[in-house]
């Protein structure tokens, strides 16, 4: 059998700092600005097809847009 020399050569990772200290900026860190959130509902009846919906109370909150 053939004995296999392996070889390898040490890369520094450009990123490796900002990982290691914490200081990296991840997406799930980030806010962008006018970030809006979005809800799905569901008929509360399986298998019901909604016709219409009365979005007024919700309309109404605060910072639904």
């Amino acid at each position: 059998m053939t004995d296999q020399i392996l070889r390898s050569r040490v890369t520094e990772r450009i990123d490796a700092h900002s990982k290691v200290t914490g200081e990296a900026d991840y997406s799930g860190d980030l806010t962008p600005p006018d970030l809006l959130f979005g809800r799905v509902l569901f008929s509360g009846q399986p298998h019901a097809r909604m016709v219409s919906m009365d979005t007024h109370a919700a309309e109404a909150l605060p910072g639904v847009v």
